[in-house]
């Protein structure tokens, strides 16, 4: 009877696994046909399901390639057959699949489910199928997919005649009729609603899937039941084959029966003496009397937790009292300790409290704003260092002093001062504070009576003398690129109030008049007058006038400033310095020279060596013809390789020929003709040559 029931119960077990697997391939099948994939088979499912609950990810093959003639479909896969279903696996999970895989037994068994090894298939996936062949049907997105299908079907041909048929040492025709090894063979082709590959969703099967998965669910609550009801039964026989067991159980029942027993007993007699009126009332005493024993114990358990509680509280707050008398006291040192600092104001210190106390009434918010004053004062000390630190080096380079500190010493910084101020207060160079403003007065007189006007006549000349060397450039042919170059000069921003006093003292004459006031002495003069006598020799503008201003050259193009030399000094090519270079050094030979509108005559000599290197025709042509403006003879030496470039621009030039120890000179004269002729290509000086080229070109791209 054992066996009987032990048996009965494992064949509800096996049912109820069946039923599982059935509902959850149902499912999974569903599911697949939702998202337009092929359904598997239970064995396939299962297995995926397996590989899933271990972290490893495979696909069906099917699911991953597609056949691009559906016609040849149903053959593909009947050929194929459970290749189809292959699950995919990569690389890295092989071994971890292949190891899952092999141990599964009894209920979990799965057979006839291939595994896709995506290594193997790698290797194999490199060369095309041959053209006709049905391995050439397949494609798809998975190289690794492709390769292993490709692979089941080998050198398989497409053939549509028996006479193909019989040719072939291995063929397949759409309807299924396989050649292979010697024999004809003919294949059973899956329905369409069968077809795996590349499937798309069918809603009858959906509907048979859904039926499917609805019985599967109806057969486990059914078979729920029957597997408790049968393992109960095992559990009660096997307490019969074991007599200890048996005995105890019914040990246990026996008690049970006891207990019940007295507690009938017990409620019968409680029913019984409720019908006595005065036990009624005793037992209503009673029951007040231990509610109001049970509310004192638990007031008493209150006051006793209160009272624990409370001594606790109280020997924290003495710790913390105990720790606040430790800070007080280090607070009080380190408040003595700070009153000794020599930049501590005992009195500011005092009236600060005073004002926080009166303003702030909590200790954290007094000491809240005394961190931000401290923090405020420090980034003011910051600021204001600088500047000090730099009027105090101006102060120190004036008056020949040396400072023995650093820029972040401000208080060595404020000994030193006080220091220079009790020096200056004490000495007796205050007594002649009066003889020096006197003296700076008469240097002022001195200024404006000559030295103004001395100034100012330079002021003019270098202006005539700017404006006769831009006339000339102006007068000059184009450079390169139609650049044109200006000399500019402005006014350095320091002396422009001095410049415009000058002026206004060369117009008024040296003294004010009913009529004008030349206004008050700049500041920019003292300050001149204040700088030591070697540092004025060399910087000071009122010795060298030019000094008032700044030089430089305009880079222009149609009366458009486009650049200066400093500009393309930095960026420019080699080329592009050489002509403004040139302007400037002839502009600078020329005032040397003494060179002018009203005398342009006597020696005026400019030699310039590898003249023709990096400079072409138009700017060589260009330089030429300003430096020859200025009133200046040109001598140059140029390589042999600047001969086309420079033989239009000269008078005469003298070949030299050296063989080791001869050398050969020989003077070439350019005639007016032959210049002529080496400029006439030049577009610069006959634009029409460029616009009939222009023309020509654009003729020659026309359409016909």
């Amino acid at each position: 009877m054992f066996d009987d029931g032990n048996g009965h119960a494992r064949e509800r077990h096996a049912a109820r696994d069946a039923a599982r697997d059935r509902l959850e391939a149902a499912r999974h099948n569903l599911k697949r046909l939702n998202a337009g994939q092929a359904e598997l088979g239970a064995d396939a499912v299962r297995l995926m399901n397996y590989l899933q609950d271990e972290g490893i990810t495979a696909h069906p093959v099917c699911d991953l390639v597609r056949v691009a003639d559906p016609g040849w479909q149903p053959a593909i896969e009947a050929y194929l057959r459970s290749n189809v279903e292959a699950l995919l696996v990569a690389e890295a999970d092989e071994a971890r699949a292949t190891k899952l895989y092999r141990p599964l037994r009894d209920g979990r068994a799965v057979y006839g489910v291939k595994l896709a090894l995506s290594s193997h298939a790698r290797a194999a996936h490199g060369a095309e199928p041959a053209a006709g062949s049905v391995a050439a049907l397949l494609e798809g997105d998975s190289p690794e997919a492709l390769a292993f299908l490709r692979r089941q079907l080998g050198e398989l041909r497409c053939v549509d005649t028996e006479a193909e048929l019989l040719r072939s040492r291995q063929g397949l025709a759409r309807d299924g009729l396989l050649a292979r090894g010697g024999s004809i063979e003919r294949l059973r082709l899956p329905a369409a609603v069968d077809l795996k590959i590349g499937a798309s969703s069918s809603r009858e099967r959906a509907r048979v899937l859904r039926e499917d998965a609805q019985a599967a669910e109806d057969a486990l609550r059914r078979i729920e039941p029957e597997l408790k009801r049968a393992e109960a039964c095992v559990r009660g026989l096997a307490r019969l084959a074991d007599p200890d067991e048996l005995a105890q159980a019914l040990h246990d029942r026996a008690l049970e029966h006891r207990q019940v027993e007295g507690r009938y007993r017990s409620s019968r007699e409680n029913r019984e003496a409720a019908l006595d009126p005065d036990l009624l009332r005793m037992s209503e005493r009673v029951a007040a009397l231990k509610r109001e024993l049970d509310e004192g114990e638990a007031r008493v358990e209150g006051l006793i937790s209160a009272a624990a509680l409370a001594r606790s509280g109280l020997a924290q707050k003495e710790r913390l009292l105990e720790g606040l008398r430790g800070l007080e006291q280090d607070a009080t040192r380190r408040a003595v300790d700070a009153f000794k600092d020599a930049d501590v104001d005992a009195n500011l210190v005092e009236r600060q409290r005073e004002e926080l106390d009166q303003k702030l009434p909590s200790l954290e918010e007094r000491g809240a704003a005394c961190g931000k004053r401290a923090r405020d004062n420090a980034e003011q000390l910051q600021k204001l260092l600088p500047e000090a630190w730099s009027e105090l080096q101006n102060y120190a380079g004036s008056h020949g002093v040396e400072l023995p500190f650093d820029s972040g010493q401000w208080r060595k910084a404020r000994e030193f001062l006080q220091q220079e101020l009790f020096r200056l207060r004490e000495s007796e160079l205050v007594n002649y504070q009066a003889q020096a403003r006197q003296a700076y007065d008469t240097a002022v007189e001195t200024f404006r009576s000559n030295v103004a006007n001395t100034l100012h006549d330079n002021f003019v000349r270098l202006k005539s003398q700017i404006d006769a060397l831009n006339r000339t450039l102006r007068s000059s042919p184009a450079f390169s690129n139609n650049e044109r170059y200006r000399f500019h000069y402005e006014v350095v921003p320091e002396y422009r109030d001095l410049h415009r006093f000058i002026g206004r003292v060369a117009d008024l004459g040296g003294e004010d008049n009913l009529f004008g006031s030349a206004g008050e002495v700049p500041a920019a003069f003292g300050e001149l007058m204040d700088e030591s006598a070697s540092a004025r020799a060399i910087d000071s503008p009122l010795d060298d006038y030019r000094r008032f201003f700044h030089f430089g050259v305009q880079i222009r193009q149609d009366d458009r400033v486009i650049g200066t030399l400093g500009e393309r000094m930095r960026s420019g090519s080699g080329g592009e310095h050489r002509a403004p270079l040139y302007v400037i050094a002839g502009a600078a030979l020329a005032a040397a020279y003494g060179k002018s509108d009203s005398s342009p005559g006597g020696l005026g000599l400019i030699l310039l060596d590898e003249f023709g290197d990096k400079i072409d025709a138009q700017n060589a042509r260009a330089t030429t013809n300003y430096l020859r403006s200025l009133g200046l003879q040109l001598v140059l030496a140029a390589p042999d390789t600047a001969q086309g470039t420079l033989s239009g621009v000269l008078d005469s030039y003298i070949e030299l020929f050296r063989d080791e120890d001869l050398l050969q000179a020989e003077r070439i004269e350019v005639k007016e003709a032959a210049r002529e002729l080496l400029l006439g290509d030049q577009f610069d000086l006959h634009p029409e040559l460029l616009a009939e080229e222009t023309a020509r070109i654009e003729a020659q791209q026309a359409p016909a």
